[in-house]
């Protein structure tokens, strides 16, 4: 039984990396908007629904889970996402896009992700924070691994080429990897390997309207806003402003931009391993404490026009972003309970829609400002303020 659940960490791992490629948009803007003759701001809005449809994705799960398996929830995912995607070879309007690539897919990847984060990390009660953190690499990693495989077959057979080559690949791998991914039973429990702490999970199992009456809900509800917010901008923007306020070639700041999609990955692994070694406040602490630190550099990167400087810190950020990711499941569980995580984890997934906001917040005061300048300062305010966010969570572990 020990052995066998490396082999269900594995499978999920690969479902998560296969399924991760919906969020690489980037690479089908360019060909969509010269087929079609879209402006950006269409194009941008499917994602933007994509994302609002992830998080419908993550509330359908929980409330299904009370009815039917986790297994058969992945299914139901693989053939919305196969679906998805055929369907999106088809489309001549962005309105039918918004239908097949943001609601189907969007919606599709939601459920998956959250059933996989409901069942996976209870086989590994030992060190949870390192096998979320294994998973969420994996689906981190989508984009910098199968991405240029699609963009190959974009550049040889054309974008509906590469969305069929996604619905295939997809359908198969969800549906075949959907038999593992079931919670332990009681006796498969005591097989495996039991954590060091007498407190493993939360004290009280609370239901999600018990847990938004709850101190502790909003004070790390609201602190996931910020470091997941605080982390898009620099994902969104770090690369414009390296070439834009510093001056760098296009190359360079693609270059960067890279890196910094490899340490949010790595950094996954690492802060699973911190989590499960300090638990759960002085995580929150030092994550915020290093975000405050490097976003000071990275303002002071964009004042001194300093290239360089801006990378490393933009690589650090993002490292430690990473770990923002992979403990939101275990700190759910940690402060909420396990009998109802589904529901609760879908209900503080919905920070992604108010962490989204910042991008373009900082977007428009570039604008505005005609530099970086103003939004880097009000990010680092930003994080200064999830120290204290932090500070007023209570020891729970």
């Amino acid at each position: 039984m020990a052995r066998r659940r490396y082999l269900i960490l594995a499978n999920s791992f690969v479902i998560l990396l296969v399924m991760g490629i919906s969020y690489a948009w980037s690479i089908f803007v360019g060909p969509l908007e010269a087929d079609f003759g879209w402006n950006r701001a269409q194009t941008s809005m499917a994602f933007t629904l994509n994302l609002i449809a992830f998080s419908g994705g993550t509330i359908l799960t929980g409330i299904l889970s009370k009815r039917i398996s986790f297994t058969r929830i992945i299914q139901i995912g693989a053939v919305m996402l196969g679906a998805g995607f055929l369907l999106t070879t088809l489309i001549q309007t962005p309105w039918q896009l918004y239908l097949t690539y943001s609601l189907l897919c969007g919606g599709a990847v939601g459920m998956c992700y959250n059933a996989i984060v409901s069942t996976v990390p209870l086989w590994f009660l030992d060190n949870q924070g390192v096998a979320t953190g294994t998973l969420i690499m994996g689906y981190a990693f989508s984009s910098s691994i199968l991405g240029p495989v699609c963009h190959a077959i974009i550049t040889a057979q054309g974008w509906r080429a590469a969305f069929v080559v996604l619905a295939v690949v997809n359908m198969v791998i969800l549906f075949a990897g959907s038999f593992l991914v079931k919670v332990p039973t009681g006796e498969q429990l005591t097989a495996l390997p039991q954590p060091a702490k007498a407190a493993r999970l939360g004290k009280r199992d609370f239901t999600a309207g018990q847990m938004i009456k709850t101190r502790s809900f909003y004070l790390y509800f609201f602190y996931v806003i910020i470091l997941a917010g605080v982390g898009q901008v620099i994902i969104n923007h770090l690369g414009p402003a390296i070439s834009q306020d510093m001056g760098q070639s296009a190359a360079f700041a693609a270059g960067v931009v890279s890196a910094i999609s490899i340490c949010n990955g790595v950094g996954r692994v690492f802060w699973g391993i911190v989590f499960d070694k300090i638990g759960t406040k002085k995580t929150l602490l030092v994550m915020s404490a290093i975000y405050t630190l490097v976003l000071g550099l990275v303002y002071l990167a964009v004042v001194m026009k300093a290239a360089i400087l801006a990378a490393v810190a933009g690589c650090m950020l993002l490292f430690t972003y990473g770990g923002n990711a992979t403990t939101i499941p275990t700190i759910t569980r940690k402060l909420f309970g396990e009998k109802h995580f589904s529901m609760n984890y879908s209900v503080i997934s919905l920070t992604n829609l108010l962490a989204a906001l910042m991008p373009s917040i900082a977007g428009m005061m570039q604008t505005s400002q005609g530099n970086y300048t103003m939004a880097f300062l009000s990010i680092v305010i930003c994080s200064a303020l999830s120290i204290g966010l932090a500070a007023m969570m209570k020891k729970e572990d």
